[in-house]
C-alpha cells in the first residue's frame, strides 16, 4: 500500500449528488507551499466553498505509509513534517483560509504502522492537542489572513487510520484534539446519539466494517 492508493481513493469516494454542500469540492492532490523557506507538499488538499451558505472548509491531508514510515528518522521526523504542514500551508499557498480546516496525519492500516503508533503514542496525543498559539509549534498566525474573524475559525487536528478503497475510506480516528480513542473509544449512532465502545476494534467495526474486516490482525494491536 503506497499514499497514491489511498489518495486516489479520497478523491474517488462517493459524493452526495443532491444539493449539500459537500457535493461538489474543489480537490488537489500535491497541494505545494513555500514560506520564506518553510516548503513542502500536502498529499492531498479538498475545499468546500459550499455558495449554498454553508461555512466553507478545507481539509489538508498528511498521509504515511509503511514505507514512508519505515524510511523516517522516528516519530520525531513525522510530527515535524506534520506541523510544518499546519503552520505553513496556508502561509504559502493562495489557498483562501476557509471557516473550518482539518489537518489530517493519516496512517496507512499496516502493521507496523499500528506498532509505530502505539510506540509512540504519547507524541501524537501531544502532537493534536495543541492549542492556537503564537509561542509554540505550529504557530497559527496564518489566521491573520481569513476573510471571517479568525476566532470564528474551527481547527481540528487528528490521527487517523483509513483504508485505500474508495468505497470504504472513512476514517477512524485514533488521536484528536480532546480525545485518546485508544482508551475512550466513542462514536455516534445511527440516530445521533453518543456510544462508548469497549474497545477499539469495536469502535472500527462500528465506524467502518471494511477496515476493521480487512485489515483486522494489524486493528487489533491498538486494543488495550
Amino acid at each position: 500500500m503506497n499514499e497514491d492508493e489511498l489518495t486516489n481513493a479520497l478523491i474517488n469516494k462517493p459524493r452526495p449528488t443532491d444539493n449539500s454542500p459537500w457535493t461538489d469540492p474543489e480537490i488537489y492532490p500535491e497541494a505545494h507551499y513555500t514560506y520564506y523557506g518553510n516548503r513542502g507538499v500536502a498529499d492531498l488538499y479538498i475545499y468546500h466553498n459550499n455558495s449554498v451558505g454553508a461555512p466553507k472548509r478545507g481539509h489538508v491531508f498528511e498521509i504515511k505509509s509503511e514505507s514512508a514510515v519505515r524510511h523516517a528518522t522516528g516519530a520525531n521526523e513525522i510530527i515535524r513534517q506534520f506541523n510544518q504542514l499546519r503552520e505553513f500551508f496556508f502561509l504559502g499557498s493562495e489557498y483562501e483560509v476557509p471557516n473550518r480546516i482539518d489537518f489530517e496525519l493519516c496512517f496507512l492500516p499496516t502493521q507496523h504502522n499500528i506498532e509505530h503508533i502505539l510506540k509512540n503514542e504519547a507524541m501524537y496525543t501531544s502532537t493534536v492537542s495543541h492549542e492556537r498559539s503564537r509561542e509554540h509549534s505550529p504557530d497559527t498566525s496564518f489566521l491573520d489572513s481569513a476573510p471571517v474573524d479568525p476566532n470564528e475559525v474551527k481547527l481540528n487536528a487528528q490521527v487517523t487510520v483509513r483504508p485505500p478503497n474508495a468505497e470504504s475510506v472513512h476514517p477512524c480516528y485514533i488521536f484528536t484534539g480532546d480525545r485518546n480513542y485508544l482508551d475512550h473509544p466513542f462514536a455516534y449512532d445511527s440516530e445521533g446519539n453518543p456510544k462508548e465502545f469497549d474497545s477499539y476494534t469495536e469502535y472500527v467495526k462500528h465506524q467502518n466494517k471494511a477496515l476493521h474486516t480487512n485489515y483486522y490482525d494489524a486493528i487489533k494491536l491498538l486494543d488495550k
